[in-house]
């Protein structure tokens, strides 16, 4: 065993391309991670996400820990330490600098949630008739949290308004909770938009403020959870459809209010896709 692993490393500490390295590397971070995880997610998450070892080095280091009885595969898939490689790992673990070891599990860490964003997090465009809708579903384990769809007949603002929610799902959920729940989109400008995204944020407020809506709210008992069903109408035209999850009775009851007799929801939610921008 090499005795100066440092000799492997770049200056910056960022890839591993000796195999023996590699092999402990592998090892802590099966042994640290809470994280389940097949063969093909294991190579991805060392070797694509953050480049921390190497590619032809991770598929040689593999390969020995298999063939060493160092690892074995669950009846889920899911590659595991044997009690071998969990001794090995233990004691030669310190070798490895403990930046790689972190970048390792971070690594893990973000793929898996990337890889849970996809499965929860959708956003597309969806059509009715003459209508393009830009729509955005947020879920949690097969719970909805919201769906939420806003109907144009221009298919520029439809691309504008589904580019707007694709920039941060996850803070246009936030967004949209935190108004239902009383509190105003922040106040934002025009800053770092290009002039047509300026042209069509503006078409889509003007089109949002002129609208005269009526609010119809129902809710609904899916097998998990409940969901508050709202359709924002103008001159019997569906302009917005927006569900929200509730955790019980209680608060489905409370956000099925607040929707229904709230005058300007369209409008202040076309804000909260408007000001989604990172």
């Amino acid at each position: 065993m090499e005795k100066n692993p440092e000799r492997f490393f770049s200056q910056q500490m960022k890839t591993i391309f000796d195999v023996s390295q590699a092999k402990i590397l592998i090892g802590s971070f099966l042994s640290s991670s809470q994280i389940n995880c097949t063969a093909a997610q294991l190579r991805e998450i060392l070797t694509v996400n953050e480049n921390v070892i190497g590619y032809f080095t991770y598929v040689e280091a593999f390969e020995q820990m298999c063939k060493d009885g160092m690892t074995q595969t669950d009846a889920q898939g899911h590659v595991k330490l044997t009690d071998t490689g969990r001794q090995l790992v233990s004691e030669l673990e310190s070798m490895v600098p403990r930046s790689l070891r972190d970048r390792a599990l971070i690594s893990g860490e973000e793929y898996m949630q990337d890889k849970k964003n996809k499965r929860d997090i959708r956003v597309e465009l969806v059509s009715q008739g003459e209508d393009l809708g830009a729509q955005c579903e947020c879920c949690d384990s097969g719970r909805t949290l919201m769906r939420m769809v806003l109907w144009n007949r221009e298919r520029e603002i439809s691309d504008h308004e589904r580019s707007l929610m694709n920039s941060d799902p996850s803070r246009l959920y936030c967004l949209v909770m935190d108004y239902i729940l009383g509190k105003m989109p922040p106040d934002e400008d025009f800053a770092g938009q290009t002039d047509l995204e300026k042209r069509l944020t503006a078409a889509a407020r003007e089109k949002a403020e002129k609208a005269q809506t009526q609010n119809s709210c129902e809710i609904k008992y899916p097998p998990r959870g409940m969901i508050v069903s709202c359709k924002c109408s103008c001159c019997q035209k569906v302009l917005m459809e927006l569900d929200v999850g509730a955790p019980d009775k209680e608060q489905a009851q409370f956000i099925a209010k607040r929707l229904e007799n709230d005058m300007s929801l369209y409008k202040n939610i076309v804000e909260c896709v408007l000001k989604n921008r990172i």
